[in-house]
């Protein structure tokens, strides 16, 4: 135990000022972080999302891209699993950022499901016939579901992603 002899003749003890400090600190950023945490009172289908869903729509435009680089990569010409696999997970990708969001990327969800629902139907196209007459209808419809999730990527981005 670090003392130290005042001028007034008592003993006090050093450190105790830091332990206060790191105290206060440490109160200070749990309570910063339950204000950054806390909710808005806006009902969740607002116009933008409430502010501390900012972090959970760019978590989701980033699984979106990643669902659709993945998609983006499958070789059509090995076959429908490998398609549909990547697919339902552009889909739930699809589903979270949709929730996310909130109503203002309503217009830019809606083009996106349109997409997946194309390649869906292409996808089904494989079991009738050769494999070969598939590809390119699935190809063309994987490019639909990429620009349709890049116009969305980018509205939300630009509403609520910084950077």
């Amino acid at each position: 135990m670090n003392t130290k002899a005042s001028h007034t003749g008592t003993t006090r003890r050093r450190g105790g000022g830091r332990a206060a400090r790191t105290l206060l600190g440490l109160f200070a950023v749990v309570a910063l972080s339950a204000c950054a945490s806390g909710t808005a009172s806006s009902p969740s289908t607002s116009a933008a999302p409430a502010a501390s869903g900012i972090s959970a729509v760019c978590t989701d435009v980033a699984a979106l891209k990643t669902a659709v680089d993945g998609l983006k990569a499958v070789d059509v010409a090995q076959g429908k699993q490998g398609v549909e696999t990547a697919l339902a997970g552009v889909a739930t990708a699809m589903t979270a950022l949709k929730g996310s969001a909130g109503s203002a990327a309503a217009p830019a969800v809606t083009g996106l499901e349109t997409s997946v629902e194309a390649l869906r139907t292409a996808v089904q196209g494989i079991g009738q016939g050769s494999i070969g007459a598939a590809v390119e209808p699935i190809r063309s419809a994987i490019t639909d579901v990429e620009t349709a999730a890049t116009a969305l990527q980018t509205q939300v981005n630009s509403a609520s992603c910084p950077g």
